[in-house]
């Protein structure tokens, strides 16, 4: 859950890398389909672990 001024927001993806400099995660969600996510605009995340093959 991500927050936003008018109504909070669930995105689903994953997170394919860390900006720390920045405060930042980038959240892949498709084919070239990304977000950076600022880490205090972050209220909640689950993990969900991969069934194994």
């Amino acid at each position: 859950m991500v927050f936003s001024p008018f109504d909070d927001e669930e995105l689903t993806g994953v997170i394919t890398s860390t900006n720390t400099g920045r405060r930042e995660v980038k959240l892949f969600r498709g084919e070239d389909d990304f977000s950076w996510i600022k880490l205090e605009d972050i209220i909640s995340a689950k993990y969900i672990k991969k069934a194994p093959r």
